[in-house]
């Protein structure tokens, strides 16, 4: 009776350390997977610009598409989004390869859409980011410019 007994004490003993290596080796793949989905990327954002075309017509789903493919397609040009609901193409480019009157003249010649290049006044370069502007002894401009030195 003693042995059975010294057996299943020797049989919980080894599932339990089965199990327990089982966890170890199931959490540290998931710490593997979070690490390697949540790494920052690396983006050349040096050179890269933002720009936006105002269509002062309807648009409808097809043309934007049309739109959005035919500028995503022109050299220099990364990304596109089109919102339809305000005819607003924004596209992102690479300085050097391409610039925002290049891209809205071709689009201009080969679509012939009433639109207008959105250029921002004074007063929206120093509104349009949340940090222009601010007061940098502020606990939110200093919390920000640690976090961004941290990851960068």
């Amino acid at each position: 009776m003693e042995k059975s007994l010294n057996t299943k004490r020797k049989r919980l003993g080894r599932a339990l350390l089965i199990f327990s290596a089982l966890i170890v080796v199931l959490f540290s793949a998931l710490l593997v997977h979070i690490y390697q989905v949540t790494k920052p990327i690396k983006y050349d954002n040096n050179d890269l610009q933002l720009s936006r075309i105002d269509f002062k017509q309807q648009i409808d789903s097809v043309q934007a598409n049309e739109i959005r493919h035919f500028v995503a397609t022109l050299p220099g040009v990364q990304n596109t989004m089109f919102n339809i609901k305000d005819g607003i193409l924004v596209y992102g480019y690479t300085l050097g390869k391409q610039n925002s009157n290049q891209v809205f003249e071709q689009l201009i010649n080969h679509f012939h859409y009433k639109s207008e290049k959105f250029v921002l006044n004074e007063k929206m370069k120093t509104q349009g980011c949340p940090m222009a502007g601010k007061d940098r002894s502020g606990f939110i401009y200093r919390f920000t410019a640690y976090i961004y030195r941290l990851l960068n």
